[in-house]
C-alpha cells in the first residue's frame, strides 16, 4: 500500500496564492503525441515565450521539488530529468545540485531542448547537459541513474488513456534506475487516483512507495493538490 502522505498548504514567498486548473477532457487530447508537443513548442517559440510549465510554474514550488531531488543525491549521483520541455525546473535542478552531479535533461522535442539549453547557456557545468530522447524508446542504457525526475510525462500518458505507453515508460524508467534508485514523480493526480492506475495495470508488484509527499497548491476559486511521489522498484526497499 501507499505510504501516509504529508500535505502542507503553500503560498509563494511574495504571499501570492498559487492556482492552476486541473486537467480537463479538452486538454487531455493528444498529450501523448510527439506531433502535439512539436506544434506546441513551435507556437511558444513564435510567441517568444522562453519557458513553460504545465501544471506547476510557481518558483517556490519548483524550488521545493529541486530540493527534494537534491536530498536524494550525493556529488557522485546521476540525475535524469525526463520530459523537461522548457520548464524552469531545469534551472532549479541546475542551481540546486552539486556541479559534479551528473544532470541530464531530456525531451522528445528538439525546439524545447534548444530553447531550454539556450536559457542556461554559459552556466552549464561539464556534468549538466540536455539531450533529445524519448522515454518510450530511450537510448540511455540501463541501471546507472540514481534519480529519475518526471513532472508531467507520466500524466500525459495517464490523461490520454494510453495505458500501453504508460507501462512502457514506467518499465523503461525502472530499467534506467540503479539499485535503490528513485523515481521522483510530480503529478496533477492525488494518491488514490495514482494508486488506482498502478493497480489497474498490475504495476504494484513492480513498484513500491517508501514515502510520498503531497504539496497542496491553494487557489482563489478552488484548491487542488499537486503530489510529489518518491517511487522505488520493488526489491529496493532496504
Amino acid at each position: 500500500m501507499f505510504a501516509t502522505f504529508w500535505r502542507p498548504r503553500l503560498t509563494s514567498r511574495t504571499g501570492r496564492r498559487i492556482y492552476r486548473r486541473k486537467l480537463t477532457t479538452v486538454n487531455k487530447v493528444a498529450l501523448d503525441s510527439p506531433a502535439y508537443w512539436q506544434n506546441f513548442y513551435q507556437h511558444k517559440l513564435a510567441s517568444r515565450k522562453s519557458s513553460f510549465d504545465w501544471f506547476v510554474d510557481d518558483d517556490e514550488v519548483i524550488r521545493l521539488i529541486a530540493e527534494q531531488v537534491r536530498s536524494l543525491t550525493t556529488p557522485s549521483s546521476k540525475v535524469l530529468h525526463i520530459g523537461c520541455g522548457t520548464s524552469i525546473l531545469c534551472e532549479a535542478l541546475h542551481s540546486s545540485l552539486d556541479n559534479n552531479t551528473t544532470l541530464l535533461h531530456t525531451d522528445i522535442d528538439e525546439t524545447a531542448i534548444t530553447q531550454a539549453k539556450k536559457r542556461l547557456r554559459g552556466t552549464l557545468s561539464r556534468w549538466h547537459d540536455f539531450m533529445l530522447d524519448d522515454i518510450l524508446s530511450t537510448k540511455l542504457g540501463s541501471g546507472d541513474w540514481n534519480v529519475v525526475v518526471d513532472k508531467g510525462v507520466i500524466d500525459c500518458f495517464v490523461h490520454s488513456g494510453n495505458d500501453e505507453a504508460l507501462k512502457t515508460a514506467l518499465g523503461n524508467i525502472r530499467s534506467l534506475l540503479s539499485p535503490h534508485g528513485t523515481l521522483v514523480m510530480v503529478t496533477n493526480d492525488d494518491m488514490v487516483t495514482r494508486e488506482g492506475d498502478f493497480m489497474r495495470l498490475d504495476l504494484m508488484r513492480e513498484w513500491d512507495v517508501p514515502r510520498m509527499k503531497s504539496i497542496e497548491l491553494v487557489g482563489e476559486e478552488m484548491g487542488f493538490t499537486c503530489n510529489m511521489f518518491m517511487l522505488r522498484p520493488r526489491g529496493d526497499e532496504n
